[in-house]
């Protein structure tokens, strides 16, 4: 598991931005790319956290998958990140959350795009 952004996203704030270095790796080792979006209502995930006070509960924690991307989409791996980023911006509308973003190539032969 990577957090693409470098770290997690702080509680109430914006994502930060995407970093290539994720895609780099998993073209390296010829893996497609899972996107999952994780929210939750608690600091249970909480980056700087302390380690020995415990997070509010009952916490509520959604996981969704999106997409299966290949790595190999044209234009390397700084458009790519700027699909991705482009899907964790997208706030999930239903069935959207699991929806291809535009331009990109999926392994799914439901979602390929040829290039």
């Amino acid at each position: 598991m990577v957090f693409p952004e470098g770290t997690r996203t702080p509680p109430g704030g914006a994502l930060l931005p995407l970093k290539p270095g994720f895609i780099l790796i998993a073209q390296r080792a010829a893996a497609p790319i899972q996107l999952v979006r994780i929210t939750t209502d608690s600091d249970v995930l909480t980056k700087g956290r302390a380690w020995w006070k415990l997070p509010r509960f009952p916490a509520h924690i959604e996981v969704v998958a999106g997409p299966l991307l290949a790595t190999g989409a044209p234009g390397g791996p700084e458009v790519l990140t700027g699909v991705i980023e482009e899907w964790f911006r997208t706030p999930p509308v239903g069935d959207a959350a699991c929806a291809p973003a535009p331009g990109a190539l999926f392994v799914s032969g439901r979602f390929h795009r040829p290039p």
